[in-house]
This record gives structure tokens, C-alpha cells and sequence, in this order.
């Protein structure tokens, strides 16, 4: 009988962490340019936050595929 090994969770779930700190950071950053762009365009508070979390929803939920690419 093979042992069980259950302590491969620990290293996904600090990985996991580690993901939504960084996609946090990348919100905190990006968050004032995005609503103003969407508020410029929108002349709506509240359709300009909304589309601004769909955005950040949008880009966390593909965080997967991206590629970083040299400029």
C-alpha cells in the first residue's frame, strides 16, 4: 500500500495567495484609470464601476493564458 500524500496542498495554496495578492495589486494600480476612462465614456457612476469590475473580472478570470511578451 502507497502512502498518502496530503500535504500537496500547502504549496497550491500559497501559490493561490500569492496569485490574489498580485491581481490585487494590479486592481489598486490600474483601478482609478480604468473607472475614469469608463466615466469619461459612460457619464454614469454607477454603469462606470460596474464596468470596471467586469473588466478586472474579466482579465482575473484569464489570468491563465496570458503571455508576457517583450515590448
Amino acid at each position: 500500500m502507497e502512502p498518502v500524500v496530503t500535504t500537496r496542498w500547502m504549496p497550491d495554496a500559497v501559490e493561490q495567495r500569492r496569485e490574489i495578492e498580485d491581481f490585487d495589486a494590479v486592481v489598486r494600480l490600474y483601478w482609478p484609470r480604468v473607472f475614469r476612462y469608463a466615466l469619461a465614456s459612460l457619464r454614469d457612476r454607477d454603469a462606470a464601476e460596474s464596468l470596471a469590475q467586469d473588466c478586472f473580472l474579466k482579465a482575473y478570470r484569464r489570468v491563465g493564458g496570458f503571455v508576457a511578451r517583450p515590448v
